[in-house]
């Protein structure tokens, strides 16, 4: 009878072990990075889709439409915790041991954008860098993640392949149809300015495309297409590896 009872108890363990197995081989492996997730703040209120206007033209988030983010001192949202006082964070995820990210709803003319704002940390400890649901985890962890001073914006998922029909010389609105996110990054025909880029994440790396012109007669033209396979942007801080996850990816 003994000698049943212990196989029985040795099936059973096999049995537990196995299913163990097959659960951690299901789950996703659709991170860049070590596919941690940092838990966001615990909240029964549904993510808010925001008008980009109400996140550009204030004037304590410093955010302006290429891109940059201004590394004031002293203001603005400097830390995860800050930015959360004021755009309330529902998600955000790791894209490694040195770089998390918040992901928000914005609209603009009728479309919807993700929203990514980077921050980093150079060492985290890991009991910072853990799954949690406790509100006060999230808080201690979020004052320690500094922003890295670039955002990024994305309509649909896209990889470098999508953008090979451009060419040096191209309209504004030819890349525009590719992507929509370089309507919000343009500057209007009657600007001053004479040139500006659109930053892109793509499933493969990081895109910029810099548009020029002579003189405020002229129409912008694309004048160079930087693709980078390691994802690198370049911010207000310097040039920053940033990778979401997979599942982050936008799908409007």
């Amino acid at each position: 009878m003994k000698k049943h009872i212990g196989y029985i108890l040795l099936s059973c363990i096999i049995v537990v072990l196995a299913g163990a197995l097959v659960f951690v081989m299901l789950q996703p492996k659709d991170g860049t990075g070590d596919g941690k997730v940092i838990a966001a703040k615990p909240t029964d209120t549904p993510a808010k889709v925001y008008a980009l206007a109400d996140i550009f033209d204030n004037s304590v988030l410093c955010f302006h439409r290429s891109g940059d983010y201004w590394l004031g001192s002293g203001v603005g949202a400097g830390t995860l915790a800050t930015l959360d006082s004021m755009l309330p964070v529902t998600k955000v995820s790791q894209a490694s041991n040195g770089l998390v990210y918040t992901v928000y709803d914005v609209q603009e003319n009728g479309k919807e954008y993700n929203m990514y704002v980077f921050f980093y940390r150079p060492t985290p400890s890991d009991s910072e860098t853990t799954n949690s649901n406790a509100e006060s985890n999230f808080i201690a962890s979020a004052k320690k993640w500094c922003i890295t001073g670039r955002i990024l914006f994305m309509n649909k998922t896209l990889s470098f392949a999508d953008f090979s029909s451009l060419q040096v010389g191209d309209s504004v609105e030819k890349a525009e149809a590719i992507d929509p996110v370089v309507s919000i990054m343009k500057e209007k025909k009657e600007s001053s300015a004479t040139y500006f880029h659109t930053h892109h994440l793509l499933t493969d790396g990081s895109l910029v495309l810099v548009f020029n012109r002579n003189s405020t007669d002229e129409d912008f033209r694309l004048a160079s297409i930087e693709f980078d396979e390691n994802f690198i942007f370049d911010g207000p801080d310097g040039e920053k590896e940033l990778r979401i996850r997979a599942s982050d990816y936008a799908n409007k």
